[in-house]
């Protein structure tokens, strides 16, 4: 009897997914086969070893159909199915009614197969645990955890705290268009763990070109963004100093250390469920790279403006948002305020760049597009 073949690597991302809804193997393929009648009028016949193939990696790249078929009834992108995009398929001519076509296969060498694989699960993985993640860092620096946040994975710098709510009048922003360039780029051999084989001796050159590759949103643009350079609070007026960045720094730096952490820090208990391990910077090289999180010489920090939106009546609310790992590139899964929106112009121009420099008019733009867009779509509805 032949063993395993050695050059297979499992789609964890796709026996997760089916995981969720609670399926065996044949279920899936049973309800796939429906799909396929019910919304597509094409009789297939898909079946456990279907299934097989496609989460053990014998098929590395199905039909785009399959794919397509899948990311419906899991109700995500095609890149979160955890297959490989290869650069060259090979495939039966046509998806005919009756047919497994499950006969793809790719050029791409193994070993890069396992690894982009990997790095694949990985980002899922990242995508369904961010909080639990978060509070794992937040463990890394015991110096700069708050006295009332804790494991709610926030840290702060005492001199970045006012005593007291400012109003915006107090708040000066500063724009150096010439501001120094961040140390830390993502491009380091410390960020290697994070950038997935491109062939078997050359990896992704950032982390945002592995997620252009493999795993692209459906927003994925490097628009303009202001970076925080430096505060000060020493006076009664905030001073905030901005420089310039593209949005893909703050994945190849920000972004790039939550993958790392969770790369490290999550594991599988005997139940095959995500588990998290005590914090430690054991093999966290990218993050021991950066050094100090509050050095804003280091590292690119994007500006983002959150406000707290409070609804009152009988029952007074908050509203929050959910942020979707299918649609963002960045920070999937978690839960924040609503607005929130990064700091950034509306366009390239110079008169746009400085006309949109101001907090407030940020504010503005951000209730503008999540909430009277919102509300003009409930009027529409009702």
């Amino acid at each position: 009897m032949a063993g395993p073949d050695p050059t297979r690597s499992p789609n964890l991302a796709l026996t997760a997914l089916r995981e969720s809804r609670a399926l065996s193997q044949q279920g899936l393929a049973e309800d796939l086969n429906r799909l396929a009648i019910t919304r597509h009028r094409k009789n297939l016949t898909l079946s456990k070893k279907s299934v097989y193939r496609w989460e053990s990696g014998e098929t590395v790249s199905p039909t785009r159909f399959y794919q397509q078929l899948l990311a419906e009834y899991f109700d995500v992108e095609i890149s979160q199915l955890g297959f490989l995009r290869p650069h060259h398929v090979r495939t039966t001519p046509d998806e005919a009614p009756g047919f497994d076509l499950n006969t793809a296969t790719t050029d791409v060498a193994p070993e890069v197969v396992r690894d982009q694989q990997r790095w694949l699960a990985t980002r899922t993985a990242l995508g369904a645990s961010r909080r639990r993640l978060a509070v794992i860092a937040e463990g890394l620096y015991p110096d700069h955890r708050l006295p009332d946040l804790k494991n709610t994975g926030v840290i702060a710098h005492p001199a970045g705290i006012p005593e007291k709510p400012l109003p915006l009048t107090d708040v000066s922003l500063i724009l150096d268009s010439a501001a120094a360039l961040p140390a830390v780029t993502g491009g380091e051999p410390q960020s290697a763990t994070v950038r997935p084989l491109v062939t078997p001796g050359q990896r992704h050159r950032r982390y945002h070109d592995a997620i252009r590759e493999l795993a692209a949103p459906r927003l994925f643009e490097n628009r303009l963004c202001f970076r925080l350079t430096d505060l000060d609070l020493s006076s009664s007026t905030l001073w905030m100093n901005f420089g310039h960045m593209g949005f893909f720094d703050s994945l190849d730096t920000n972004e790039a250390l939550a993958h790392e952490t969770a790369h490290h820090h999550l594991a599988r208990d005997h139940q095959d469920r995500l588990t998290t391990t005590k914090p430690s910077w054991r093999g966290l090289t990218f993050r021991k790279l950066i050094g100090n999180p509050f050095d804003l010489t280091r590292r690119p920090l994007m500006g983002a403006v959150g406000t707290l939106t409070l609804r009152g009546g009988d029952s007074p609310s908050v509203v929050l948002h959910q942020r979707d790992g299918e649609r963002v590139a960045g920070g999937g899964g978690m839960t924040h305020l609503l607005p929130a929106g990064i700091f950034q112009p509306s366009s390239v121009i110079p008169a746009g760049i400085t006309e949109d420099f101001s907090l407030w008019r940020n504010i503005q733009r951000e209730f503008a597009e999540e909430l009277l867009v919102l509300q003009r779509q409930l009027v529409v509805v009702w």
